[in-house]
């Protein structure tokens, strides 16, 4: 039985019971793989995702281990919407073969590649419609002749492959299409006969009746030719009926997602840190929650709420996930949640020039394109790489319309960084610093690391993920490659950190230099960089300003936490308790007083 749950904020109803039909196929004993074939009525757009979306819940939800496989994973136009498809960019299995406005032949002309990459086990096909829309009683017979082309194709590639040949739903009044609505009928017509005519035990052909049930009043949008949310559960529904035999039902896996922290947070370190998860399961109940650091094991909790406290965390990314087991032994992995844990915030700040890369100023959905210097970075890349400074637009980062920060942004503008060639090329940003390299220093270079929406408008592109550096005389001194993987549609920091005691002394006075590049080496990746920040802490007791020195201004800074912070003017920013402490409370007690006076007079100065 598929049952849709509330996997989607509107209220659906989808269930699909098990078909009588007699199944010549064994069943399917390992994950079965799926090619969902068709047009736009596959593909979504217009704000929808079509019945893929539905389809995929009804099967989970039921226990149907599958995996929806194909060349694609966005929608036409990209702007789904995500209050009516909340799982859009999590749990839901993105993967098609739809094309908006695409006939039979179109489909032909592809068939053959998707197939071998794909390698399904059973192939759902819903084409047609655009055939009679385009071509009308003419369109009917072009379907015939391609429908039976595009079936061979794929058992030439898969001979034992189980499809499943759709009629097709109605047209309604909306669009020029409505002209040759009557055509919908003859066309299911010579569907039912290329199923019955190319039916074989060794790959059975189904015929799945998607018109019959379909009302045009009310499961349509204004188009007349895609369907809207009830339409999208009403096809999930059909083709969910006529799959259930062909599956095998497992035991469906718990739910598990982490509720704190946040993803993206950040914390101070030493850092404790509370993990907590909510878990449950639809047919027992869960047995144990894991808590993972990467791969690292932190804690087991076998009572709710589930919850784990992980003290004293040192600096560095952290890649959260927990894991839920039930009773019958089935698991699932939560979603992963990013966090970092940064060294104390006291230091200064290094300069950058134009270090979120508002210069120079863009519209919005604009872009300033490398190589060269662009607003004081060096953009260099070679021939097969698109690189420069951007504007992106709500289509790539939901926040970002209007000229707004991205979420985890600073500003309207993003730095950009495309490798649209392979392996032989290579792509990067990077800055000389007026600063150089000081002694007894503490280092600590953050980035904010983007992740646009899947579907944006702008390249059909993945995320590339990331290779930060900081330099000193050409030489690299810290850096930080792929330790955070940022959420669809925002940003998130990521750091190194280096201590100038650990370097080559020789590098000690050589100007620093920050360097971004992609770490994916494949074509078609890109990622997208801001808030570059550099900040120094002096590794010199009582040095408070980090300079490398002691002197009047440290001993002024002094002066100012032992008679409490922010007492008297201080020609240093204004003093807070954290800052005093972490500076000048060297016997660790929570505060600066005589004590740590005998001390500080002590020091070499």
């Amino acid at each position: 039985m598929c049952r849709h749950t509330t996997k989607s904020q509107r209220v659906i109803r989808c269930i699909c019971a098990v078909s009588a039909l007699t199944i010549s196929m064994g069943v399917a004993n390992a994950q079965t793989r799926i090619m969902l074939v068709g047009d736009s009525i596959t593909q979504g757009g217009q704000q929808h995702v079509s019945y893929r979306y539905t389809l995929w819940f009804d099967l989970q939800n039921a226990g149907f281990d599958v995996d929806f496989v194909g060349q694609r994973d966005f929608t036409n136009s990209g702007d789904q919407n995500l209050a009516w498809y909340p799982e859009y960019f999590t749990t839901f299995d993105r993967d098609h073969e739809g094309y908006w406005g695409w006939r039979t032949d179109q489909i032909d002309g592809i068939i053959t590649n998707a197939t071998t990459s794909a390698q399904p086990d059973i192939v759902l096909i819903h084409l047609g419609t655009n055939d009679i829309g385009q071509m009308g009683a003419t369109g009917v017979t072009n379907a015939d002749s391609n429908l039976r082309s595009i079936i061979d194709q794929i058992r030439a590639v898969r001979p034992d492959a189980t499809l499943l040949l759709a009629q097709v739903i109605p047209i309604g009044p909306g669009s020029s299409y409505f002209n040759n609505a009557d055509q919908v009928d003859p066309l299911n017509e010579v569907i039912a006969d290329v199923a019955s005519d190319m039916n074989t035990n060794g790959s059975p052909i189904f015929l799945v009746d998607q018109n019959t049930n379909y009302d045009l009043g009310t499961m349509m949008q204004a188009d007349g030719i895609h369907p809207n949310t009830t339409g999208e559960d009403q096809m999930a529904s059909v083709w969910c009926t006529a799959l259930s035999p062909l599956l095998n039902a497992i035991n469906p896996p718990p739910s598990v997602t982490i509720t704190t922290p946040m993803d993206g947070a950040g914390f101070d370190a030493p850092a404790n840190i509370t993990i907590s998860a909510d878990a449950s399961d639809t047919n027992g109940f869960v047995t144990q929650v894991e808590f993972y650091n990467g791969q690292t094991l932190l804690d087991i909790d076998t009572n709710g709420p589930y919850t784990f406290d992980w003290l004293d965390v040192p600096t560095g990314n952290n890649t959260l996930t927990a894991v839920a087991t039930d009773n019958e032994g089935a698991t699932r992995t939560s979603s992963p949640v990013s966090i970092s844990v940064l060294a104390p915030t006291v230091g200064v700040d290094v300069p950058v020039f134009n270090p979120s890369f508002e210069v120079p100023a863009l519209p919005d959905s604009s872009l300033s394109q490398g190589a060269g210097v662009i607003g004081g970075w060096t953009f260099d890349g070679t021939a097969n790489t698109f690189l420069g400074i951007f504007n992106p637009p709500v289509g790539s980062y939901p926040m970002a319309g209007g000229n707004a920060a991205p979420t985890g942004a600073d500003g309207a503008n993003v730095a950009f960084l495309f490798n649209n060639g392979g392996p032989s090329e290579s792509v990067m940003a990077s800055q000389t610093l007026s600063d150089v390299l000081l002694g007894d220093m503490e280092y600590t270079l953050s980035v904010a690391i983007g992740k646009f929406l899947p579907d944006q408008p702008y390249s059909f592109s993945t995320f590339g993920g990331y290779t930060i550096e900081l330099l000193a005389g050409g030489t690299v001194i810290a850096s930080d490659t792929d330790t955070v993987n940022p959420e669809f549609g925002v940003f998130h920091d990521t750091f190194a950190t280096v201590s100038s005691i650990e370097v080559n002394p020789a590098l000690l006075g050589q100007p620093l230099a920050i360097r971004l590049n992609i770490s994916a080496t494949a074509e078609d990746r890109s990622t997208h960089f801001d808030m570059v920040r550099l900040t120094r802490r002096s590794l010199v007791a009582g040095d408070a300003d980090h300079d490398g020195d002691l002197d009047l201004d440290d001993y002024a800074m002094f002066a100012n936490c032992l008679n409490g912070p922010n007492a008297q003017p201080d020609p240093l920013p204004p003093t807070s308790l954290a800052t005093c402490t972490t500076i000048f409370d060297f016997d660790e007690n929570g505060r600066v007083d005589f004590g740590d006076a005998a001390v500080f007079f002590q020091l070499d100065w």
